[in-house]
């Protein structure tokens, strides 16, 4: 069954583990939470993960661009972008800016119990919180490596990207604040953000979209 005959219908497209079930990338449920098809494949970069550890190294946000009929996929733990269209095929991925791969330990704890952690001074965080408007799509990015006992604020953002609808890198934005989730309001030139730092409060950024 094509994506796109079942995108009317439901309520979430999102990642699930592939250890569940034979399953890609993207999975779509209609509106009753059934699951109905699955298409997309699990990027690789030479080294071997555990099923687990596949699922957690390439956890990932998405947006969907109405016009184009295509779905973005942002990494978390690597600084990869893939699209998709909604019939599941994969139309571009792109790397970078920094071009890290995920890096994911799975360990194993009382009653043969798994879980999967970051590595300290390895793993790194990359992209959060992708928003779609008007032909364009942002996204915050980090490229931050994880420490061990690190602050609340290594989960802020101050960087900004754009993209144009064919996954062209557009506009790097330097937010005066860090945030870690916004919104923009283009209609009145508006970004609104969202900080916990130090306390959960929301900031109006003065925003112009860069059309080039």
């Amino acid at each position: 069954m094509a994506l796109s005959s079942c995108l009317s219908d439901c309520i979430a497209i999102r990642q699930m583990p592939r250890c569940a079930f034979s399953i890609g990338v993207i999975c779509v449920f209609d509106s009753e939470g059934k699951y109905i098809d699955t298409d997309g494949e699990y990027p690789s970069f030479g080294a071997e993960l555990s099923p687990l550890e596949t699922v957690e190294a390439y956890v990932c946000e998405m947006a969907c661009d109405p016009v184009n009929e295509y779905i973005w996929l942002f990494y978390k733990l690597t600084d990869l972008i893939e699209i998709y269209t909604y019939d599941g095929k994969l139309v571009k991925r792109m790397h970078g800016p920094d071009r890290f791969f995920p890096a994911v330990s799975e360990r194993s704890f009382g009653e043969g119990l798994q879980s999967v952690a970051s590595v300290p001074g390895e793993t790194r965080d990359a992209y959060f919180c992708p928003f779609y408007s008007e032909g364009k799509m942002y996204v915050l990015y980090s490229g931050k490596v994880f420490v061990s006992g690190q602050s609340a604020d290594a989960y802020l953002f101050d960087t900004l990207l754009s993209f144009r609808s064919d996954g062209t890198p557009d506009t790097c934005y330097k937010l005066p604040v860090p945030v870690y989730t916004f919104t923009i309001d283009k209609a009145e030139g508006v970004l609104y953000g969202l900080s916990f730092n130090p306390e959960y409060h929301l900031i109006k950024f003065k925003f112009e979209a860069k059309d080039k």
